[in-house]
């Protein structure tokens, strides 16, 4: 679209970096949860293009540790192995002892973005994950 009204060549084969997440996800522990826009925060992305990569992703471990920023699953959730199609997410999510209340996950249970970063070793303010 930006080389349409600036002129530019558009630029191919520039994919993102995702390591950054995957990690992150990798290190999300039992009984948690955080948000598609903590992960994005955190990655320096759009809470939406972290949506749109998890499903797809057969690296993104813990995917069902992520919800909405209400403590809901997302409605388009789905698993990234089609064995595991028939689980509930939230069954999952409660065998791991994250507590509900009205289909919404416990709110102090919830890991932002400074804490997602902590499980990598790292902080807002001095990032080490991949630019």
């Amino acid at each position: 679209m930006r080389a349409q009204f600036t002129g530019e060549k558009p630029t191919t084969g520039m994919l993102y970096d995702w390591s950054g997440l995957h990690a992150i996800l990798e290190e999300l522990p039992e009984g948690h949860w955080t948000t598609y826009g903590s992960l994005a925060a955190a990655i320096g992305t759009a809470s939406q293009a972290v949506g749109n990569h998890l499903p797809q992703c057969p690296q993104c471990a813990n995917g069902y540790r992520v919800l909405k920023c209400d403590g809901t699953i997302s409605p388009g959730f789905v698993w990234t192995d089609a064995d595991d199609n028939n689980r509930d997410p939230v069954a999952v999510l409660q065998e791991e002892g994250l507590a509900f209340v009205d289909s919404k996950a416990d709110p102090e249970r919830e890991l932002r973005e400074p804490a997602v970063l902590e499980l990598v070793g790292t902080s807002s303010e001095g990032s080490a994950l991949p630019d």
